[in-house]
């Protein structure tokens, strides 16, 4: 008896991990009695599969159920009954409780748990196992102890495949009673599971008991997108990833030709939304491989936002220890597919770079991401280094998970900078108001890169002063100061115009000046002032840089006539003065000669 009490308690401790481990799974089929019951068909079932009433195998006596509050109750009375009349006190093959499911055309399930409560009327207790079609009742699924107080059996970890169209039976034997008219009560029964593909059917048909091929869980993640982990968005860009190993312990021999399937598979459907294999490859004795898929959900978005989605990642190879035997081996993660009554855009395409003056076109999927048709929906455009403001596109109606095109035309102007600029589109809807998806706004930049054909004006300063005096029809030195204030390096050839009328130009130098941003350097001209220039006279200091932009500074020296220019002085009035001077001169002269006369005679 304390046996079978602890049988009890592990029984109860496996049914609270069963509990935890797979809240995932869904409920098949429930049979669930009480007092009023009159029939023992089941109570509930998926639609996709038709499930019977409960029946007893031949050692019981048929017709004989009764329902109370603990559920259904079924006699002995026949041969055997429930009692084993054998020493061993082993199962006998007619004394069961029996279920069957049958799925439909088309759906395919895993059982992962049966759970059901059992009493008896035995005070002594009376043992019961479970077993199913699966190897035609040859081995046990659990087994237990049954006693006067209702307990609750829980199996779970199960990988039992029905295949569409196939028979899927469960018996629950009762045995070891002490008479043959005991009862056995049974109440609540529950089968768990899913629908699953026909690939992991196979899978579990072919997995062999040598375990040499096995999968780790799938780690979901977003690459791109507005989901995480394994909630996703339409148009996500996702990550599944996982490890394929070969465990057999010989190094020298391989597990040949694994092929791995994935993809994203819709329990309410029974069908694959993505589906998709990668390249085979093999693995030898203990070695490992990472998997690493990647993909965008851009396909049937509405089904993929309707869907009871599930990741798969089946792997099946040839196992060369095994005589090549075929071995296979999954793992599986749900998947939620949220949605956003917003408009995005996606697969924004434009040029990589573009040169001042051209013509540019932006297209994009404009796409709904929700089931509500949005009307009146329009875009605004801005770049205000490139002249764009608030410039409204606008994109007409969606419907539920409807997409079109945007095409976005621009001409970059042609004295803009060579860098990159950012161009921001905005998406409102018909009350002015931004969409948002994920607690974002629906704004989407993109990086224009200019580069070419820019004509920009340069930033310089340019100052001038006289070097030397100015004196008609001598040359004269202006030095001039160029800075740059600009922020990059500039280059420029350096000229003079406009002073032809007054001067020739002697020299320049240097002729040509490369300056770093904020540099400054000097640059002296010399020309040669003609005898008829005196006066205030300008001329222009011209440079160009390499985009063939000129920039002028006009400077301006006041050219005074020569001290001892003779026809200058005449010119004015003042001959008396010379003749004066003249005179004095020959005077001196006349002394000169008559004291080296004198001079002689001595």
């Amino acid at each position: 008896m304390k046996s079978k009490i602890f049988q009890i308690l592990c029984l109860s401790i496996l049914a609270l991990v069963v509990s935890v481990s797979f809240a995932s799974a869904a409920t098949l089929a429930t049979w669930d009695f009480n007092a009023t019951s009159t029939t023992s068909s089941a109570t509930s079932s998926n639609v996709n599969l038709v499930a019977s009433s409960v029946s007893v195998g031949a050692g019981i006596s048929p017709g004989t159920f009764t329902y109370s509050d603990n559920g259904i109750t079924a006699n002995g009375g026949l041969t055997d009954g429930w009692n084993e009349v054998s020493l061993t006190a082993a199962v006998t093959d007619n004394d069961y409780y029996q279920v069957t499911i049958t799925p439909n055309t088309g759906f395919n399930f895993v059982i992962n748990s049966v759970s059901f409560n059992h009493l008896t009327n035995d005070a002594t207790g009376m043992d019961f196992t479970v077993r199913s079609s699966e190897d035609n009742f040859a081995s046990n699924l659990s087994t237990g102890t049954s006693t006067t107080t209702s307990a609750t059996a829980t199996i779970s970890s199960l990988k039992l495949g029905v295949a569409a169209g196939e028979t899927f039976t469960l018996r629950i034997y009762g045995y070891n009673t002490a008479a043959v008219t005991d009862t056995f009560t049974l109440d609540n029964l529950v089968l768990s599971g899913n629908v699953v593909p026909t690939e992991v059917i196979t899978s579990l048909t072919t997995g062999d008991s040598h375990d040499q091929l096995t999968i780790d869980s799938l780690d979901l993640s977003v690459e791109n997108g507005y989901g995480e982990d394994e909630s996703w968005y339409p148009l996500d860009t996702v990550n599944i990833e996982t490890n394929v190993e070969y465990n057999g312990a010989d190094s020298d021999l391989e597990m040949q030709n694994i092929e791995v399937k994935w993809g994203l598979f819709d329990r309410t459907t029974g069908r694959w939304i993505i589906d998709d294999e990668e390249k085979d490859f093999d693995l030898k004795g203990g070695k490992d491989q990472d998997v690493n898929l990647q993909f965008k959900l851009d396909e049937k978005l509405d089904k993929l936002a309707g869907g009871d989605l599930i990741a798969y990642v089946i792997a099946t190879g040839e196992d060369e220890e095994y005589a090549d035997i075929k071995t296979s081996d999954y793992a599986e993660a749900p998947v939620t597919i949220q949605t956003e009554d917003a408009l995005i855009l996606d697969n924004i395409q434009y040029p990589e770079s573009v040169q001042c003056g051209e013509d540019v076109i932006i297209t994009a999927d404009i796409w709904n991401l929700g089931d509500k048709k949005l009307e009146n929906n329009y875009i605004l455009v801005n770049s205000q280094d490139l002249g764009i403001t608030d410039e409204r596109v606008d994109i007409g109606d969606f419907s539920d998970f409807d997409d079109t095109k945007l095409n976005f035309a621009l001409k970059v102007p042609t004295d803009v900078e060579e860098k990159t600029y950012y161009i921001k589109f905005t998406i409102y809807d018909e009350d002015d108001s931004v969409f948002e998806i994920a607690d974002d706004e629906s704004a989407f930049k993109v990086l224009l890169s200019v580069e070419g054909s820019c004509i920009i004006d340069p930033k310089l300063t340019i100052s001038a002063e006289l070097d030397s005096e100015v004196l008609v029809g001598e040359e004269l030195v202006v030095i001039a100061t160029v800075t740059n204030t600009d922020t990059k390096s500039r280059t420029f050839s350096v000229a003079a115009g406009d002073y032809e009328s007054w001067a020739e130009l002697v020299e320049i130098s240097p002729a040509s000046l490369t300056l770093a941003a904020g540099e400054s350097k000097e640059v002296k001209f010399t020309f040669k002032a003609d005898e008829d220039s005196a006066g205030e006279q300008e001329f222009n200091i011209v440079l160009t840089d390499s985009n063939e932009k000129i920039i002028t500074q006009p400077a301006s020296v006041l050219v005074e006539k020569s001290q001892f220019s003779l026809t200058g002085l005449v010119s004015e009035g003042n001959g008396y003065l010379w003749a004066i001077g003249a005179l004095n001169v020959v005077l001196v002269i006349a002394i000169i000669v008559a004291v080296v006369k004198i001079a002689r005679r001595k």
